[in-house]
């Protein structure tokens, strides 16, 4: 009988090794770590349809990232199409962002453009902040104490006058400063007319845009009735109400403002809402004063005035 004779038993030993072991453990790739895109607060603001809305959705950010919520307040403001008109109350403003307007390095322009969104009342509502302790301040202040205000934040309406464009010297752009005022004005809606051409008679005739009813001078009186008089003659009477409207007026102080560069959009008798640092006053030869500002931006008012 043969024998089989183990010829390399170091290679089976081998070989039953390799067959007996586990596979490697295969190691997990690194997890990449999600990045947030950049918070896009004006596309975040177009979504919205009323102002109120949106500065209420910024204001409920603020827990969750204090940064994105200023963001989102002042896309709110800047936001020129509503369903309802612009963001302009200013209690609420003043309540909720107090802290942002004053700490903020951006806060005095967000304010400015909030002011001539209500329409430019630039006294009212910086006295309005003022309560606050929002440090914005007014021209007529700043010219009367100027060592006190040298260097701060004034808020201002103005018309513009002049702009210097000589190329050798700096842009100075020179403004009247004007301020808001209410203007009584009666809007007539109806009016009518008596004539008669003898006693015993009248005719009542009524104006086209008349929107009294049938008894509107009395039971049974219409367009057609006669009404008793002693003497020939006419008289009309009008009936209106009484309205209010904006309007504006010219206080008397003139500021220097120094711009960076010449801006073409400055056209004399634009007014604007002004924002500028406060750099003193200069007296002329009879004792006027005329204020030096700096320049920081400058908005265009609404026409409506909010209160």
């Amino acid at each position: 009988m043969r024998t089989l004779r183990l010829i390399c038993p170091g290679l089976v030993l081998a070989c039953l090794a390799c067959a007996s072991a586990e596979p490697e453990t295969q190691q997990a790739a690194p997890a990449v770590a999600y990045k947030r895109p950049p918070f896009d607060a004006k596309q975040w603001a177009a979504n919205i349809a009323f102002a109120t809305d949106c500065e209420a959705a910024a204001f409920s950010m603020r827990e969750q990232n204090r940064d994105e919520a200023w963001m989102a307040m002042r896309a709110c403001v800047e936001k020129r199409r509503y369903a309802r008109g612009l963001l302009t109350q200013i209690n609420t403003v003043v309540e909720h962002w107090s802290d942002d307007l004053t700490n903020r390095p951006d806060g005095p322009r967000v304010a400015a453009r909030f002011i001539a969104n209500r329409g430019g009342d630039a006294v009212g509502d910086v006295a309005t902040m003022q309560r606050a302790r929002i440090p914005l301040f007014t021209l007529p202040a700043a010219m009367a104490k100027p060592t006190v205000y040298k260097g701060r934040y004034l808020i201002f309406r103005a018309a513009v006058s002049d702009m210097r464009d000589d190329p050798n010297l700096p842009p100075l752009l020179t403004m009247a400063e004007t301020s808001m005022t209410g203007a009584e004005t009666v809007r007539n809606d109806y009016s009518f007319g008596i004539s008669s051409s003898g006693p015993g008679s009248a005719t009542v005739n009524f104006g086209s845009n008349a929107s009294l009813g049938p008894d509107a001078l009395g039971p049974g009186v219409s367009k057609d009735r006669s009404l008793g008089v002693t003497a020939s003659g006419s008289t009309n009477v009008h009936f209106g109400k009484l309205a209010f409207n904006n309007a504006t007026v010219v206080t008397g102080r003139i500021a220097l403002g120094r711009l960076p560069e010449i801006d073409p959009f400055l056209e004399p008798g634009h007014e604007l809402i002004v924002l500028a640092r406060f750099d003193g006053v200069k007296p002329d030869d009879s004792g006027n004063k005329t204020a030096i500002v700096t320049m920081v931006a400058y908005f265009e008012p609404e026409k409506l005035m909010t209160e």
